[in-house]
Order: structure tokens, then sequence, then C-alpha cells
């Protein structure tokens, strides 16, 4: 399942950079509807990954701390700055 996360992610940024960099050969397609609803497909694949990897990285690792049942004020605080940097 992560592994099919992570191949579509890779896949729409590929196609993302790809764009970017004929951005300057095809400007007025960029500017049309197909391509703005392209940039929204693009960008809906990436947040939606994005936010179902942190979930499942999350999940393994509550998992994880409830198996060795140490709290880790550090990692607490690492996570508590990656969901705000996700949220910027």
């Amino acid at each position: 399942m992560m592994f099919l996360l992570f191949l579509v992610v890779m896949i729409a940024l590929t196609i993302d950079i790809g764009i970017s960099n004929v951005a300057d050969i095809v400007a007025k397609q960029a500017v049309s509807l197909l391509g703005i609803a392209l940039f929204v497909v693009i960008s809906g694949i990436y947040c939606v990954g994005q936010f179902l990897i942190l979930e499942m990285v999350k999940a393994k690792n509550r998992e994880n701390r409830i198996l060795s049942s140490n709290s880790n004020s550090y990692f607490d605080r690492v996570v508590t700055i990656v969901h705000i940097c996700k949220q910027v």
C-alpha cells in the first residue's frame, strides 16, 4: 500500500517537473482550462498523498512507541513541527 502511494506521488511530481521544464514552450496551453485542471489534479494528488504518507508514518511511530512504552519528548516535538509545516 505504501509503495503504491509513493509511486503515485512520484509519478505526479515527475509529470509536474516535466511540465515545468517546458513551461516557456507551452505557455499558452498552461493558462488554458486544461492546464489549470492539470495543475489542480497534480496538486490534489500531491496533497492527498502527503497527508496519507504522514498518517501512515504517524501510525507506525505510535505503534512503535506503544511497543517500547518509552515517552520521548524530542520525538513529540518533531512530530508537532512536521504537522505545523504540513499545514503551512
